[in-house]
């Protein structure tokens, strides 16, 4: 993302900083458990 302007950066943080509760839950909603990845992908 080299395209990014310091602007763009700075309003993704807040968004992240003002839903950081809702953003953490969707990201839990969609992790796949450690026993369904390939050992060979893990690392």
């Amino acid at each position: 993302m080299p395209h990014l302007t310091l602007s763009q950066v700075f309003s993704a943080l807040a968004y992240y900083s003002e839903f950081t509760e809702e953003i953490n839950h969707y990201i839990e909603l969609n992790r796949i458990p450690d026993h369904l990845i390939d050992p060979l992908v893990k690392d």
